[in-house]
């Protein structure tokens, strides 16, 4: 929002040199054609009026015939100072300048500053006065006042530095504005970095810190683990010569249970050896009924194909006596038709 201000501040004080470069630019053909006729008039008089004791001095340098004027060239005097006096010419344009900046520099400080602290644009756009006018001129004598061409030369001047510098100053502003914020962001993100490594810093001596405790920590747990193991050591060494003895004993054991289960696999196998001799005299009489059912379904298979062609046979010779009978009944009726017969009631 302050950066905005500042621009309407340098825009507002561009525009009012430009205006009074526009009303420099009207007044120039006035000021070069009152220039030559002062100048002229003043020359007629000069050669008519002897100079007396009590006569003014002016401090004129007057231009000779054939340096006067005229209204094609008075634009060329206008903008271009004398080049006998060209030197001194430069140093005062260059105090004034200085003088000129730095009177700029601070109006346009002040203004900006009442800009900040009031509210209302319209209101800060109003205050803005830089008073270029006000400020002395090089050109001006100290023992003598400006005349009406003078002060409208000194402000075109003025007006023409004053549009210089402000240029110089809002290309110098904009410059120090970027790098202003270009050594922000770099101090910006040296800034972070900074913190960023100052975190990982105390990040890493609070890991530190967690990791001795916890080896600390469990290094007494593994040497009172350690002490424990022993004792377990101890214990299962004693457990071990117990098992041994057991293991032994059961071995012992294990060996009478073989030679019984030996005896009983010997039973068994005699055993298992008649069931499969009874087993398989059953399945020898299975196969035989088996083999004797297979032989009675086949016989009935053939007596059902039998029996079916012979009824197939016998419906035929159903199905041509109907389609006789059907025959005989309609030849019936059409002689019926042809010749007139009583009435003749339909047997059921």
């Amino acid at each position: 929002m302050a950066k905005k201000k500042k621009d309407i501040l340098v825009d507002d004080l561009v525009d009012e040199l430009s205006n009074s470069h526009n009303k420099e630019s009207k007044n120039k053909n006035d000021f070069a054609e009152a220039y030559t006729g002062s100048i002229a008039n003043f020359s007629d008089y000069s050669k008519s009026a002897a100079p007396s004791d009590d006569a003014i001095d002016l401090d004129i340098d007057l231009p000779e015939e054939d340096d006067r004027p005229n209204k094609n060239n008075a634009t060329e005097i206008y903008e271009a100072p004398k080049i006998e006096d060209e030197v001194p010419e430069e140093q005062l344009v260059k105090n004034y300048e200085e003088t000129l900046a730095t009177e700029l520099v601070h109006s346009t400080e002040s203004q900006y500053n009442n800009a900040n602290e009031n509210s209302d644009l319209q209101d800060h756009t109003e205050k803005v006065d830089l008073d270029l006018f006000n400020v002395s001129s090089p050109f001006q004598s100290p023992t003598r006042p400006f005349s009406p061409t003078e002060s409208r030369l000194a402000e075109s001047e003025n007006l023409n530095i004053a549009k210089r510098k402000i240029k110089e100053l809002e290309k110098e502003n904009e410059r120090l504005s970027i790098e202003n914020e270009e050594l922000a962001a770099a101090a910006d993100t040296f800034r972070n970095k900074v913190d960023h490594l100052e975190g990982r810093v105390h990040n890493y001596e609070m890991k530190y810190k967690d990791l001795n405790e916890n080896v600390e920590g469990e290094k007494e747990i593994l040497l009172n683990s350690i002490a424990e193991k022993d004792k377990e050591i101890q214990l299962a060494r004693q457990k071990s010569s117990e098992l041994e003895n057991r293991l032994q004993i059961g071995l012992r054991k294990i060996k009478v249970r073989e030679r019984e289960l030996e005896n009983r696999l010997e039973l068994v196998k005699l055993e298992s050896k008649a069931l499969i001799k009874s087993k398989d005299e059953m399945i020898l009489n299975l196969k035989r009924q088996l083999d004797k059912i297979n032989h009675e379904i086949e016989s009935l298979r053939n007596r059902i194909q039998e029996s079916n062609k012979y009824l197939g046979q016998k419906q035929e010779v159903l199905r041509k006596t109907v389609k006789t009978l059907r025959l005989a009944l309609s030849l019936l009726e059409t002689e019926d038709f042809s010749t007139p017969v009583s009435p003749v009631k339909k047997v059921d």
